[in-house]
């Protein structure tokens, strides 16, 4: 008779979990990336990083690290200005302490790394993230519960010519459906002038 409780209070458990894990519909999230040319060209991106995060845990996690990432995005842009004078003056026939070659070799770094500030935003992500790698269409896909709001990251790079570009984007979205549609193109890449900003930089 116990062994037959036993089993019945089981088997109501199971049941209740299976209830609950029916309560959290999913939804099918899914895009494509793909940027276009100066020439009008539509290029898909393959093996594209997205990532999905939930919006108040990755503001959360942002926000913990403000002020490292402030600090970063300060001297990477007092070094672009920097620089910026300095090429300036150059061109202006003023002397400058470096060596044209030593001037423009060290600039150049400067503004790559300057190029890559939205790339801070997407480090020391939180462990609550769901990832997709883009196909040869450029297309990604994953589920994530409904009834959310998720931060949708994305980081890519092609060749042109002898130089590489790359690109940064995030996109915060609403997911109220079974599917969720996400294009992640020219139209919401992010610029360093992004990053800057979301930290309260002038």
């Amino acid at each position: 008779m116990k062994n037959t409780i036993l089993l019945l209070v089981l088997m109501i458990f199971i049941s209740s979990c299976g209830v609950k894990e029916k309560l959290q519909p999913m939804s099918t999230v899914s895009g494509e990336v793909f940027v276009v040319t100066k020439g009008a060209g539509n290029m898909k991106l393959a093996l594209v990083d997205v990532k999905a995060i939930p919006s108040e845990v990755f503001y959360a996690a942002l926000e913990s690290r403000k002020q490292e990432v402030q600090s970063a995005i300060q001297q990477r842009f007092k070094s672009a200005n920097d620089c910026n004078d300095l090429i300036n003056k150059f061109r202006a026939g003023q002397k400058v302490a470096e060596g044209t070659d030593a001037l423009m070799t060290r600039c150049v770094g400067v503004f790559h790394e300057y190029e890559a500030l939205p790339e801070i935003l997407m480090q020391k992500l939180p462990a609550e993230t769901q990832s997709s790698t883009t196909n040869s269409e450029g297309k990604f896909s994953f589920k994530v519960p409904q009834n959310t709001k998720y931060v949708i990251l994305g980081k890519g790079r092609r060749s042109v010519g002898d130089k590489e570009e790359k690109y940064y984007w995030l996109q915060d979205v609403e997911i109220n459906s079974e599917t969720t549609s996400v294009m992640l193109s020219n139209n919401n890449l992010m610029q360093p002038d992004m990053t800057r900003l979301a930290y309260g930089g002038k």
